[in-house]
């Protein structure tokens, strides 16, 4: 385990469906030692219920259905409120100086890391984004539903 010198760790792992982001969260976190993982798919289901769909009709829709013009306006506006909300849950643990591993696809590279610039407990933040090379791998894995 590495000395963090009481700093709290948020490692961020981003990619797109299906390139084993719970995999590698799962395995990392116990490795380093992180009881914590939050999902977006969790942080997406919980805005579900608090932010009706006439209201932000993307959160209610499936990531793999969003095709608002123009391309990715969809998935770019599900993306910035799921990765607001799990930023915002990174910095209370943070406050509280425990650590957590934070994976899923609606988390933009470099979001986390600034909405915790400055943050009191100077949390270590890790960011990596996972992609498959072999296309055929990808296509072969599950695709979970909405």
């Amino acid at each position: 385990m590495m000395a963090r010198q009481g700093r709290p760790l948020v490692v961020v792992l981003s990619g797109a469906p299906g390139v084993g982001k719970s995999t590698v969260a799962t395995r990392l976190a116990v490795r380093l030692g992180i009881s914590r993982i939050v999902t977006t798919d969790t942080i997406r289901e919980v805005l579900r219920t608090v932010i009706p769909a006439t209201v932000l009709p993307e959160l209610h829709a499936s990531t793999y259905e969003l095709d608002i013009p123009p391309a990715y306006a969809g998935f770019e506006r599900q993306a910035n409120v799921v990765a607001s909300a799990t930023a915002t849950v990174a910095a209370r643990l943070a406050t509280e100086r425990r650590s957590v591993q934070l994976e899923g696809a609606h988390l933009l590279p470099g979001y986390v890391t600034r909405s915790l610039a400055g943050h009191s407990a100077d949390p270590i933040v890790v960011e990596r984004l996972l992609v498959l090379d072999d296309a055929g791998v990808h296509r072969a894995a599950e695709v979970p539903g909405p």
